[in-house]
C-alpha cells in the first residue's frame, strides 16, 4: 500500500482515478478546490470547497489510507478534526460511518485503483496572473491589500470605542492578539472579565518592581490556569532546586486568594484553554504572562498614550515597547507551572510584531481618526510600512510560493496582505475578483 503521502498528492493534483466521484453515500461530489495541503498537526488539507449532493461546502479534507483510521487514529475524539467536511481514503476496510468529536457525520470518498490519472486538472492559474505583474508593483499591490487590512482592523476598534473606554479596546486588542490563532477567544473573555480598571486598582500603590509578578497571579488566577484550578502533577510543581516553581505557585496562588476575594473574581475553566498544537514558547501560561507583562509596564504613563507615543516614534520605539519581559524572570524560564525551559525574552521580535500589526498600530490610528489628528494616522501608516517582518506563517508562505511564485522583501504590512489575499479570495476562490487577476482600482 502506497505511503499517504502519495495520496495526498493525488488529492492535491485532483489526480482521482474517476471521472466522477461520489460519496460512499452515494452522494455526488465536486471539488471546486480541493484545500491547502498541511504537513502539520491536524487534518491534511485546510479551507477546501466542495459541493456534496449540490451544497457547497468549505471545512477541512482528512486522507487516510484505510476507512478504519479515522478511528484508529482518535479523530473522532480530537476537536482539531472538528471542521472536516470529507475524509478521502484508498480502502474502505470499515464500514463504520466516520464521526467529529462534536457528533458530526463525516462524509467519505474512496479514490480509485493507485496509480491512475483520468480525471486529472492543471493547477490553479495564479502564478500565471501574478506573473503579469512587474516585482515592484506586485509588491506594493500586497502592500496596499495590507493596509486594508489593518484598517478594516482599525475600524472595527473604533466602533468599540464607541462602547468602552480606549484603554480598555487597547487591552482586549492586545489580550486577543497574544492568543494568536489557537487561544483569541478564551483571551478576549479574560479581558471582559477581569477589566483594565480593576487591575489598575489592584495595584495602585505597590512598588513598580512587583506589580507584574501580581498582575500575573490575578490574570493566571482569573485564567483558570493556576496549579489549584486544573489537572496537573504536584511533583511537577514543587520540583526540586533554586529554580523550583513551588515558591513561585504558591505565591500565585496566595495572591489570587486574595485579590479575587476582593473583586469577587469568577475565573475561567482552563478547558477553554488549547495547549494541543501549540508550540509551548507560545502555551496560554506564558501568553498570559505576558499580558501581565505588558499593562505592568505601561501603567504610569498609561497604555494607551505609550503605545500611541511609541507608533509616533516609528518601528524601533514601538517594537522597544512590546518586545522583552525580563522583569518576570520565572516566565523567562518555563512553558508552565515546574516546566523549565531554555531562558528567552517573555515575547520576542516575532510575537512583537504580530502585537503590532495586530493591535498597537490598528489602535493608534483609530484613536488618530477619533480625535481627528491626521498626524497620528499619519504616523501609523507610515511605521506599519516600515515595520519589518519577523518570521512567516503556514498561510503567508503558501500564498507567496504557491500562489505568487514571486520573492520581494517581507515587510509586515506585506505579510499582511499575503493573509488578507489568503482570507479574501484564495480560501473562497472567489478567483475572478482577486486583485492579482484584476489589480487595484
Amino acid at each position: 500500500m502506497p505511503h499517504e503521502h502519495y495520496l495526498c498528492l493525488r488529492w492535491s493534483q485532483r489526480r482521482y482515478g474517476a471521472a466522477s466521484l461520489q460519496t460512499t453515500g452515494g452522494q455526488p461530489l465536486g471539488v471546486v478546490y480541493p484545500g491547502r495541503w498541511c504537513r502539520t498537526p491536524g487534518p491534511d488539507f485546510r479551507d477546501a470547497v466542495l459541493v456534496i449532493n449540490d451544497e457547497i461546502c468549505h471545512g477541512d479534507v482528512e486522507v487516510h489510507n484505510c476507512a478504519s483510521a479515522w478511528r484508529g487514529h482518535g479523530h473522532h475524539l480530537q476537536s482539531a478534526y472538528n471542521r472536516v467536511v470529507l475524509q478521502v481514503v484508498l480502502e474502505m476496510d470499515s464500514g463504520e460511518d466516520a464521526y467529529t468529536e462534536d457528533g458530526r457525520r463525516v462524509p467519505t470518498v474512496q479514490l480509485g485503483p493507485y496509480p491512475i490519472d483520468t480525471g486529472y486538472l492543471p493547477p490553479p492559474t495564479c502564478p500565471e496572473a501574478a506573473a503579469q505583474w512587474d516585482v515592484p508593483s506586485l509588491a506594493a499591490c500586497v502592500e496596499r491589500l495590507g493596509q486594508d487590512r489593518v484598517l478594516g482592523r482599525a475600524a472595527r476598534l473604533e466602533a468599540e470605542m464607541a462602547l468602552q473606554p480606549p484603554d480598555q479596546v487597547l487591552y482586549e486588542a492586545l489580550c486577543e492578539a497574544l492568543g494568536y490563532n489557537r487561544n483569541p477567544a478564551p483571551f478576549r473573555e479574560l479581558a471582559r472579565r477581569l477589566p483594565l480598571a480593576v487591575l489598575e486598582a489592584a495595584v495602585c500603590g505597590r512598588p513598580a518592581a512587583e506589580r507584574s509578578t501580581l498582575l500575573a497571579a490575578l490574570l493566571l488566577g482569573q485564567s483558570g490556569l493556576l496549579p489549584s484550578q486544573r489537572p496537573i502533577a504536584g511533583d511537577r510543581i514543587e520540583g526540586s532546586g533554586p529554580r523550583s516553581g513551588y515558591s513561585y505557585s504558591s505565591g500565585a496562588e496566595q495572591t489570587w486568594r486574595t485579590l479575587s476575594a476582593r473583586w469577587e473574581l469568577e475565573p475561567l475553566s482552563w478547558r477553554a484553554w488549547r495547549f494541543a498544537q501549540v508550540r509551548p514558547e507560545n502555551w496560554p501560561t506564558r501568553r498570559v504572562a505576558a499580558a501581565a507583562w505588558i499593562v505592568g509596564r505601561h501603567l504610569e504613563r498609561g497604555l494607551l498614550e505609550t503605545i500611541c507615543a511609541a507608533v509616533q516614534a516609528g518601528p524601533a520605539a514601538l517594537e522597544k515597547e512590546l518586545v522583552g519581559g525580563s522583569e518576570m524572570p520565572y516566565w523567562e524560564t518555563h512553558y508552565d507551572f515546574g516546566r523549565p525551559k531554555r531562558s528567552s525574552h517573555l515575547i520576542g521580535r516575532a510575537r512583537g510584531g504580530e502585537l503590532a500589526v495586530n493591535a498597537a498600530i490598528p489602535m493608534a490610528y483609530a484613536w488618530g481618526q477619533r480625535q481627528d489628528d491626521a498626524a497620528l494616522c499619519e504616523a501609523a501608516l507610515s511605521t506599519l510600512r516600515w515595520y519589518p517582518g519577523r518570521g512567516e506563517n503556514e498561510l503567508t508562505r503558501y500564498v507567496r510560493r504557491e500562489v505568487l511564485q514571486t520573492a520581494f522583501p517581507q515587510t509586515a504590512c506585506r505579510q499582511q496582505g499575503l493573509l488578507h489575499l489568503y482570507h479574501r479570495w484564495c480560501r473562497e476562490k472567489d478567483c475572478d475578483e482577486c486583485p492579482i487577476s484584476v489589480g487595484l482600482d
